[in-house]
């Protein structure tokens, strides 16, 4: 697994890995109306630290309402659909990762 150097902090205990599928949009907060931190690239692995429920996204055939957790190189994070990542509407984060 690689994860692509100055895009995420490397993990830590309690964090997981997920990978696009798609280039997909990273948000302040877990909803498109929410400013944009930048676009996070396809077929690239993320360092997450959780995941949410948050607005409802229809896109490329599928309907989710979850949302993960980003984790930046400053620590700070943002949000981005679970449809754009590889797995189940979880992004196969186990259940128990919910924010």
């Amino acid at each position: 697994m690689s994860v692509r150097a100055g895009d995420v902090q490397p993990s830590a205990a309690g964090t997981y890995y997920a990978t696009t599928w798609a280039s997909v949009a990273n948000r302040t907060c877990a909803s498109t109306s929410c400013s944009s931190r930048g676009t996070l690239s396809a077929n690239t692995t993320y360092v997450i630290n959780c995941w949410v429920y948050g607005q409802t996204v229809t896109a490329e055939g599928y309907t989710n309402n979850v949302w993960l957790q980003v984790r930046w190189t400053d620590w700070s994070v943002g949000y981005s659909s679970a449809i754009y990542f590889k797995g189940d509407k979880y992004a196969n984060l186990p259940l128990s990762a919910q924010c």
